[in-house]
């Protein structure tokens, strides 16, 4: 079928475009208008538009929206009425419908997307504008000018990127708890004052907020007040890795934690590269429990960095924790260690080649010691090159752990697995190279 065979469109439901309320901040006792550009379209007639609002996830109202005259003729217009109650969430969408019966929303996704303000008698805080709790990552204030203030916990000699997409990052956090960062823009007459930000430098900044590539940030800035320095950062957030997993944009378990300082403990590499024969210096991670996550090593300035003499992960690797921003690039919630002090309690996989010969073919030992606690030994040989995987899996048959997934040259490997972070009980470990695959049990008795 080409797309010359649908014929023409005959009908379609109102364009709903442009809709703006009057004020960036509202605070008890203010009215808000709303206001929205609707038009019918292959020649239908908008007949009507309402407003449905609600307040703290209460009961939905409806408010008929009154249509413009003349060059206005395009728009309409409702007032909500004020709240009186301080720090009431509103919520809001508009729905239009036209002659031939047919209607649209505006957002059109209403299970995921709501415009929204926050009715407050205080300054705006950074979590008034990043909170998003309808899984888009959108804002009730996005596109709208705000002033905030927070502390920088990273700055470009923290965070200096690896290329034009993924550039130098400033973050800013205000106390702790969730919602509670955001990403510097750097666009505008005043982007380059972002750059000279130190780590604890407490900022009260002015923007627009916006969605991108790299998540939620605050961007077209006026000029940066510095009001102090050398001041104390929050204190890490401790998430499991599987809270952030590998989730898409918006998801609120991962996205209220967006620009966050975090932190994973006792921390396993899984798959040394995340992205496979595409090196984008990232690995993936777990504390046990999957899903993995994302940890990336080249946007950072730790040792782990990309170059010459960085220090590169292996599957198996294992670290006491590992701090960092959590921001979004390129489709993943990834966790970027600032510097070397993000990361502490680092052990690599011991893969010993012994000295004696190539052996003749491919072979899994028993571990040893089998029972163990917490260390055992796992010795394979393979005669010829190729990519090595060793997994250890629990007794339903689920992945818990990669201590190798890489391309190895003929010999006989010995690969110490460290099984602190793992309940007593029977696993299984399983070696696969080109078309050999052999399975093991094991046991662990704490």
């Amino acid at each position: 079928m080409y797309p010359e065979d649908l014929g023409n469109i005959l009908v379609s439901p109102p364009s709903i475009a442009n809709v703006r309320r009057s004020s960036s901040v509202v605070s008890p006792n203010d009215d808000v208008t709303v206001t929205a550009t609707i038009k019918g379209l292959q020649g239908a007639t908008v007949t009507g538009a309402k407003l449905f609002k609600r307040i703290n996830g209460g009961s939905l109202d409806s408010l008929e929206m009154t249509k413009g005259t003349g060059a206005d003729s395009l728009v309409y217009m409702v007032v909500i009425p004020k709240v009186v109650s301080d720090s009431a969430f509103v919520d809001f969408y508009v729905k239009a419908t036209d002659n031939n019966g047919l209607s649209s929303t505006s957002p059109q996704n209403l299970t995921t997307s709501r415009y929204s303000y926050f009715v407050l008698n205080r300054a705006l805080k950074i979590q008034d504008v990043r909170y998003s709790p309808f899984g888009s990552a959108y804002s009730g204030y996005n596109g709208y000018r705000v002033t905030i203030n927070g502390v920088v916990t990273a700055d470009t000699s923290d965070i200096p990127g690896n290329h034009g997409n993924n550039p130098p990052r400033v973050y800013i956090q205000n106390g702790q708890g969730t919602w509670s960062a955001i990403l510097l823009g750097t666009t505008g007459a005043n982007g380059s004052q972002v750059t000279n930000l130190k780590r604890g430098d407490n900022v009260t900044v002015e923007g627009v907020i916006a969605l991108g590539s790299l998540g939620v940030r605050i961007d077209s800035l006026a000029p940066i007040i510095v009001n102090s320095q050398n001041n104390t950062l929050p204190t890490p957030e401790v998430l499991l890795t599987e809270t952030i997993g590998t989730s898409i944009l918006g998801t609120v378990a991962a996205e209220q934690w967006s620009g966050c300082l975090v932190t994973y403990k006792n921390v396993t590499i899984d798959v040394a590269n995340a992205d496979g024969t595409n090196n984008y210096g990232e690995s993936y991670v777990n504390d046990g429990v999957l899903p993995h996550t994302r940890v990336i090593w080249s946007d950072g300035n730790t040792r782990f960095n990309a170059g010459a003499n960085a220090v590169k992960v292996n599957a198996g690797d294992t670290f006491a924790s590992i701090t960092g921003i959590l921001g979004f690039t390129h489709a993943y919630y990834k966790l970027t260690p600032r510097k070397d002090d993000d990361i502490s309690g680092y052990v690599p996989t011991s893969i010993e080649e012994e000295a004696i010969g190539s052996p003749a073919d491919y072979s899994l030992k028993q571990n040893f010691p089998n029972p163990f606690n917490p260390t055992t030994n796992i010795v394979y040989s393979i005669p010829k090159s190729g990519i090595v995987t060793i997994k250890i899996y629990n007794i339903l048959g689920q992945e818990v752990r990669v201590l190798a997934n890489r391309m190895m040259n003929p010999g006989t490997y010995n690969v110490s697995f460290d099984a602190s972070s793992l309940n007593s009980g029977v696993y299984f470990y399983s070696l696969t190279v080109d078309n050999f695959t052999q399975v093991k049990k094991m046991m662990l008795l704490k």
